[in-house]
């Protein structure tokens, strides 16, 4: 079997883990960035900026670590359902980082 559509889905799932990586790496830069600390500071009280810090810290890690492994496997699954690898094996992985990242989403 081709497998065509599986392969068009995973890249598509590959993409979207990249964009998670990058909102993620946006998130964790911006909250060392000068420029929007100075802004922030003007503009809300410190219990809002220290909550705010927080949040764009964890929102960062919660987008970047489901995204490696989104693209990992992914990249992973796209050898095995393109070369002669396990394609029982590849398909299972997929069904599995896709609920993975279902239940992260949620969490």
């Amino acid at each position: 079997m081709k497998r065509t559509g599986e392969i068009v889905l995973n890249i598509i799932g590959t993409v979207a883990s990249l964009i998670m990586i990058g909102v993620g790496l946006v998130f964790l830069y911006r909250k060392d960035d000068e420029a929007y600390l100075n802004y922030l500071h003007a503009n809300w009280t410190e219990s809002e900026v220290a909550a705010s810090l927080d949040q764009m810290n964890q929102a960062g890690t919660m987008w970047v670590l489901p995204g490696v492994i989104g693209v990992a496997l992914g990249i992973i699954t796209m050898i095995l359902l393109k070369g002669r690898g396990s394609q029982k094996l590849a398909g299972w992985m997929l069904i599995i980082v896709s609920v993975k990242k279902q239940a992260i989403g949620k969490g």
